[in-house]
């Protein structure tokens, strides 16, 4: 988890322009990355503080909070990073890939954690 998050951090505040790392990737695809690389930030950090998280949604819509929260701050830090641009439009997809995250971890959830119940209540009879 420690290292997904470093890594959206570092391309995230990484410099752009011409001859940069970022210039073999079209915008349009960068912008449609942001979704799904947030999505599995959530899942990804559910995951690993699942024992204390312990399945309550309280604490998963948190954690969804603190990814969303890390999303608009490194957007905000991309108005001081040379060639990158502070994008409303970028946040809100961020924000959007954090949705995206919250209803898989929770849909999940749902399905398999009735599964495991009923698994349990079999297995104690």
């Amino acid at each position: 988890m420690v290292l997904y998050a470093a890594a959206l951090v570092v391309l995230s505040l990484l410099p752009s322009g011409k001859g940069e790392w970022d210039q073999a990737f079209s915008s349009s695809l960068q912008n449609a990355l942001h979704l799904p690389a947030y999505g599995l930030l959530v899942v990804i950090t559910v995951s690993a503080f699942r024992r204390q998280i312990n399945g309550r949604l309280g604490r998963i819509i948190i954690v969804s909070g603190i990814c969303a929260a890390l999303g608009v701050v490194l957007e905000l830090g991309q108005a001081f990073i040379p060639g990158r641009t502070c994008s409303v439009f970028d946040a809100t997809v961020n924000l959007a890939g954090v949705c995206l995250g919250l209803l898989v971890v929770v849909l999940c959830r749902k399905l398999f954690g009735l599964q495991y119940r009923r698994w349990r209540e079999t297995a104690s009879k």
